[in-house]
């Protein structure tokens, strides 16, 4: 047992990414310190994976959102909530695409809480810093699931016979939340872009405009199921590579297995499994769009809303009708909300799921 263990990489790498994120626009001043919370309590870990899935994630995601961003700004618009800010000021110059697709600190939360808390939990109970013996009395957690790391050759992560599952499932929890973030993202940003018009996912006769919450098309839904098994594939990858335990005796047939067998790990079910939580969560995050998530459209600028629409564009009683009509959904949700519970809800299944397949 030795005492807490500073992570000076992940700390600089951290830095960084989050100073080129506001410079480049893709993150707020808020969204920075977050990233910088969440992104050191994910990277800093023994197990590499967790911050290498983060890291594919926000990059991929970054430039996902800058694709084609004139198309896009002529398909959503932004408003800002004030009064002092024109309309112009407000469409094409401030879109998402132009910002980089900046976040601010509740969307990074949104994005990486779950990913984060199960880091931090696996770096508790194997990181060897004197953390574990408390808090595993307090969550109920067995003796068994406390077999020191010694840097990855003391188990597999993805062992169920390792730590009573627990480093496996804190695992997939980690891909289900990045390939369901990854899935929702590239449905969106690239799946925009489709020739053919969407449709709303609960109403597959209904074709909605391009941007609308609960719209779903062939090239949208192709996409989440790519970035899905773009995580998947990151996790096997960095898992296999940096936990020398689940290389040991491995060989090529090992990656075509689909269920584990003595010291063998299936590889191929953690890609699945990241493919998995893409198209799911995708799926998940456009039935709550569809129905606990307004949609506004302009009918005179031919353009989606992104958010909320600011009380200085409703109509007041006496006065011009609002050019914004909703088209779909109820105002209950807002987006950062939708996609954490998305992202919790696909988590919880592929970490069900995992658990039952690779037994």
């Amino acid at each position: 047992m030795s005492g807490l263990r500073l992570y000076p990489l992940p700390a600089a790498l951290t830095v960084l990414l989050a100073a080129h994120g506001v410079r480049k626009g893709s993150l707020s001043t808020s969204g920075a310190l977050a990233a910088l919370v969440a992104g050191y309590g994910t990277l800093a870990n023994p197990l590499p994976t967790f911050g290498v899935m983060l890291l594919v994630f926000y990059l991929t995601g970054s430039r996902a959102t800058k694709v084609k961003a004139g198309i896009k700004a002529t398909l959503e618009r932004e408003l800002v909530d004030s009064p002092k800010k024109s309309a112009a000021q407000s469409d094409a110059a401030n879109h998402k695409a132009h910002a980089g697709g900046q976040r601010d600190a509740m969307q990074v939360l949104c994005n990486s809480l779950t990913a984060f808390i199960s880091a931090v939990l696996f770096r508790i109970l194997y990181g060897n810093e004197g953390l574990a013996t408390s808090l595993t009395a307090q969550l109920g957690i067995p003796p068994n699931a406390l077999e020191e790391w010694k840097n990855g050759a003391g188990f597999c992560a993805i062992s169920p016979r390792a730590t009573d599952g627990w480093s496996r499932t804190l695992l997939l929890l980690a891909l289900g939340h990045f390939a369901c973030c990854m899935g929702d993202t590239l449905a969106s940003e690239l799946g925009i872009l489709a020739r053919s018009k969407p449709v709303l996912v609960l109403n597959p006769f209904r074709q909605v405009p391009p941007g609308t919450n609960g719209g779903i098309s062939p090239l949208g839904t192709l996409m989440s199921l790519l970035g899905g098994l773009l995580i998947g594939i990151t996790a096997a990858l960095t898992t296999y590579l940096s936990n020398s335990a689940c290389s040991t005796h491995q060989d090529a047939a090992s990656w075509l297995r689909t269920k584990v067998t003595d010291d063998h790990y299936s590889w191929l079910a953690i890609v699945a499994l990241g493919g998995l939580g893409g198209l799911l969560g995708s799926m998940i995050d456009s039935v709550m769009g569809a129905t606990l998530q307004r949609t506004y459209y302009s009918k005179e600028t031919k353009q989606v809303l992104l958010g909320r629409l600011p009380p200085q564009e409703r109509a007041k009683p006496g006065a011009k009708q609002s050019e914004w009509v909703v088209i779909t959904g109820n105002d209950v949700l807002t987006n950062n909300q939708v996609n954490l519970l998305s992202s919790i809800l696909t988590a919880a299944i592929v970490a069900y799921v995992g658990n039952t397949v690779l037994v």
